[in-house]
């Protein structure tokens, strides 16, 4: 995935996360999301079944991140 931009814009209540990576590998390059302070995220993308992920220029540009960028 390359050249990319996540914005999740609802106030309050928005999801937990951007992505689900049930297994296998992905390069994650040149990404960037946004979120508003008062519907922070738990994770960009939840890792799940052994799921690999390779991230060069991932920016958070809202700091709005409550745990890991790339959570298990």
């Amino acid at each position: 995935m390359t050249d990319s931009y996540f914005l999740q814009d609802a106030p309050a209540g928005g999801p937990s996360r951007f992505l689900l990576l049930n297994g296998g590998s992905v390069v994650i390059c040149g990404v960037g999301m946004y979120t508003p302070a008062g519907s922070p995220v738990k994770n960009f993308a939840l890792l799940m079944n052994s799921a690999k992920v390779d991230s060069y220029g991932f920016n958070d540009l809202s700091g709005n991140i409550t745990g890991a960028a790339f959570g298990h």
